[in-house]
């Protein structure tokens, strides 16, 4: 058995990746006037928004700030949007083929997921095999080329999708690297709670 935990905002990536496979522009704006979120359908009522790190991340975010400053009420609120429609067959879909299938996303795992509409899918609730998202983070890497332990490799989504995700994620990562360079230029980072 592999040791599995939750992965948190890493699943947002799944959810990016089949937004672009639907060609959901990175310009797709959401407006937040807090920084919670009610999606009843996804498992998020009244009494239990989903909420963001900070009370201070609200207001407008597009696909490209959302993934680069990981707001989770964006991720819920696109699963909710016409694009998704509270569907997760997508996103999850996709996770399995990316290489989540094997430790993590079982099929009776994947039907639960989407059969009960289970939102916290894209905050990374699901109990996660390391070597599962190790893999599904190569699949994109290589611009959607999956490989197996074996020298056959196989391409579960669009070439241009992967390849747009893989460049999102790093331009968010050098982002705040350098935000961060700038802000502690003595080497001293504050640490952010995620």
């Amino acid at each position: 058995m592999l040791a599995a935990s939750q992965a948190g905002s890493t699943y947002k990536v799944f959810t990016l990746a089949a937004a672009l496979q639907r060609k959901v522009p990175f310009a797709y704006n959401i407006n937040f006037p807090s920084a919670q979120f009610v999606a009843k359908a996804l498992g998020y009522p009244d009494t239990r928004p989903v909420h963001n790190d900070s009370p201070s991340e609200h207001g407008t975010f597009n696909l490209q700030t959302a993934t680069v400053q990981s707001v989770n009420t964006y991720f819920v609120a696109l699963l909710a949007s016409p694009y998704f429609n509270s569907d997760l067959s997508g996103p999850v879909q996709l996770a399995q083929s990316l290489g989540m299938s094997a430790h993590t996303l079982t099929p009776d795992k994947a039907t639960d997921i989407i059969k009960n509409q289970r939102g916290s899918f894209t905050l990374g609730q699901p109990q996660t095999s390391p070597l599962d998202m190790a893999n599904a983070f190569a699949t994109i890497a290589a611009n959607g080329k999956m490989c197996q332990p074996s020298p056959t490799c196989r391409s579960p989504m669009r070439t241009e999708a992967a390849a747009a995700a893989g460049a999102r994620l790093q331009t968010g990562t050098r982002s705040e690297d350098r935000d961060r360079r700038e802000q502690h230029p003595q080497g001293r980072r504050k640490h952010r709670r995620r």
